[in-house]
């Protein structure tokens, strides 16, 4: 009998391997879409544990998993099941691994340049020695309105017996003009962002529409700073 050589040997290893990998991407089902893209597929189970009776989610998208994109370095891949644990700052992808079980990952941030869920955009606000900050985002050339969202979990009695109860979805905002960024509450605050030759044209238009800031919809703000933006270049 003749003996294999190292070479052969690393050879039919190497080959068994990659007819492994094909026969697990041709799988119904298998890691769906992208396979076993590791860059994609890059960060850590997704295990929080919702506390025993609690009312509400953790969830921003509460009614479940939308369709979105997600930028990885400079790849942007499409048609991901996407939510955003705002209680604990996480980008959730859930997928079918491999085995044809559905797996909830929590995607690395390190490596997230930004992403969509259904028609809401987020971006990576990345600062030295921090963890980066998520935010929603509406951008219209000089302006950019961000949204920073998070939840609560409380211990409430209202119902006879101790359960926690998660918040509604509550935010933080900022307008950035020309690259100077401010938080705002209030349509007099916001107005005060720009410049004072465009300050009245913008409170007439909030009021023609009948703007409440703090309770706009995401069209009507995208709406808004484009008309702040035209304002801008007269």
């Amino acid at each position: 009998m003749k003996r294999i050589s190292l070479f052969q040997c690393s050879f039919l290893i190497t080959c068994i391997f990659l007819n492994s990998i094909s026969a697990q991407e041709n799988l119904p089902g298998t890691d769906s879409v992208f396979g076993f893209d590791q860059l994609l597929y890059n960060g850590r189970v997704y295990t929080y544990q919702v506390p025993r009776n609690a009312k509400g989610s953790p969830m921003l998208f509460e009614t479940g998993f939308e369709l979105g994109t997600l930028t990885v370095q400079g790849n942007t891949y499409k048609d991901l099941a996407l939510n955003y644990d705002v209680f604990n700052q996480l980008l959730l992808l859930k997928y079918i691994d491999h085995k044809g079980s559905t797996t909830i990952l929590s995607v690395s941030e390190s490596r997230v340049g930004g992403f969509t869920i259904g028609r809401s955009c987020f971006e990576m606000n990345y600062q030295p020695g921090s963890k980066p900050v998520i935010s929603q985002f509406f951008k219209a050339d000089h302006i950019t309105v961000r949204y920073y969202w998070r939840k609560t979990l409380k211990l409430d009695n209202t119902f006879g017996t101790q359960v926690f109860v998660f918040s509604v979805p509550l935010r933080e905002q900022t307008v950035t003009v020309d690259g100077r960024e401010q938080p705002y509450r209030k349509n007099k605050e916001f107005i005060k962002a720009f410049k004072p030759s465009v300050q009245e044209n913008i409170n007439n238009y909030l009021k023609v529409n009948k703007i409440k800031i703090l309770k706009v919809s995401d069209a009507a703000i995208t709406d808004l700073i484009s008309y702040c933006n035209t304002q801008l270049a007269l």
